[in-house]
């Protein structure tokens, strides 16, 4: 890694791309933190709901049992959101295969307005 930080330093090839800093490096920065505190508070909420959830199932009559189905539910959960997301990436990619002149980007909005031409709901798109 040390030569690549080296050889990009010295080299006339990337001249253009070091151009120094300026304040553009901080411009949507707000917008940025905003985004993520609220996936932080999000990903704190989703922990602490399953923890709870582990909590209450512990107290039933039969919590091998319950806490049995809470692991499978869960599981299936995040493999069906995965597989969402795997087939998301994988039509963007052959977009990208197929028309290489397109953007990525435009890939990603046909996908999401294939989803919701045919009424999947946007929570599905990854």
């Amino acid at each position: 890694m040390g030569a690549q930080c080296v050889y990009i330093l010295m080299s006339d090839r990337h001249k253009e791309t070091r151009k120094g800093f300026n304040m553009q490096a901080f411009s949507g920065l707000c917008e940025f933190v905003k985004l993520s505190a609220a996936s932080a508070v999000m990903l704190c909420l989703e922990t602490w709901y399953f923890q709870i959830l582990v909590l209450i199932a512990g107290l039933v009559d039969n919590p091998e049992l319950s806490l049995d189905s809470l692991a499978i539910c869960g599981h299936s959960n995040q493999r069906l959101l995965f597989s969402f997301e795997i087939a998301n990436n994988l039509i963007a990619f052959q977009e990208k295969l197929l028309f290489p002149s397109r953007k990525t980007e435009k890939a990603f909005y046909d996908i999401i307005s294939k989803h919701r031409e045919f009424g999947t709901s946007d929570a599905c798109v990854v």
